[in-house]
């Protein structure tokens, strides 16, 4: 019986973070939870990217952290495909270069993309309140994007790892319990 080899599982390893870290940009560029403003009402008021999308850097911020989830779901596609044509044994080296260098390149645009527009977005903010007294705070949304970016980015690396992998079962040793 063959076992499965360390290329495999680095590439279901890499499927799972991608996969992780596409729900995490998904959800905190889609939510409110980006920062919180204190309100008059004693209630804090929460914004979100699509919120301060109306200013040209909160447009910037807006855009570059949609192009991530875009680049996150090319890169979670080109895994997903990856481990498809590993498991019906069908990858051939020039399609496993270039799914890898897709899956690769689409993380790491994507994740500092994720990371550049959560910057901005803060920085942003914090340019836009700094002249009066109100504090804002950052949000679950605002963390889930960037760690999900940074997910994204680690993803992408063990992908490229899993590269120079093979089949399931190819160069690892099989154990025969043979009496």
């Amino acid at each position: 019986m063959a076992k499965v080899g360390k290329p495999f599982k680095l590439t279901v390893a890499a499927l799972a973070d991608i996969f992780v870290a596409f729900l995490f940009i998904v959800i905190g560029v889609g939510s409110k939870g980006w920062f919180t403003l204190p309100s008059k009402f004693g209630t804090d008021t929460w914004t979100g990217l699509s919120d301060t999308s109306s200013e040209p850097k909160g447009q910037a911020a807006y855009a570059l952290c949609v192009i991530s989830t875009l680049a996150a779901s090319t890169a979670l596609t080109a895994i997903a495909i990856d481990l498809i044509t590993q498991l019906l044994k069908k990858k051939s080296e020039k399609l496993a270069k270039i799914i890898t260098l897709v899956t690769l390149i689409a993380a790491i645009v994507g994740g500092n993309f994720g990371i550049i527009g959560s910057i901005i977005h803060a920085a942003w903010l914090g340019a836009f309140y700094s002249d009066s007294t109100i504090s804002y705070t950052p949000g679950v949304s605002y963390y889930l994007t960037v760690i999900g970016s940074l997910a994204l980015i680690i993803g992408g690396g063990l992908a490229r790892r899993a590269r120079n992998g093979t089949r399931i079962g190819e160069n690892s040793q099989e154990i025969d319990n043979e009496n």
